[in-house]
């Protein structure tokens, strides 16, 4: 199968947090969940409505020109939040929760409504595994 990349999908730019750890930016920051937040930025990088404009964009011009065609995105945990979110009408709202590394969600589309089959499915992932989250 072809591989196409695009700027597009890659995860959000975390701006002063890139390459703190957990504890790095508790020190620093201290909670930082409201840079996650709409109408928020995170320090020298995106804000929130910039990465799903960039992301929503993106999959509104994919949609219509993907139909009747298997379509694999693969992205980073915030995008593919964000592709769900957007697809399933639930933005802002992108769930609590993180999902883990290598999930799966199906999502089928005619087009105008969209159903997911599979969200953030992680069963191929052993049981008790230690995979980090993402």
């Amino acid at each position: 199968m072809p591989v196409e990349t695009t700027p597009a999908l890659r995860e959000w730019d975390v701006g002063e947090l890139v390459g703190l750890d957990r504890d790095g930016t508790l020190s620093r920051y201290g909670d930082v969940a409201a840079f996650f937040e709409p109408g928020s930025r995170v320090p020298g990088g995106e804000s929130f409505e910039e990465i799903v404009a960039r992301v929503t964009g993106f999959v509104d011009d994919l949609v219509p020109i993907s139909l009747g065609r298997t379509v694999c995105l693969v992205a980073h945990g915030m995008t593919n939040r964000i592709i769900a979110a957007h697809l399933l009408a639930t933005l802002p709202e992108l769930g609590r929760h993180n999902s883990a590394n290598t999930n799966v969600t199906i999502i089928e589309t005619d087009g105008r409504t969209h159903r997911a089959v599979k969200l953030f499915d992680d069963a191929h992932v052993p049981a008790g595994s230690e995979a980090p989250e993402g």
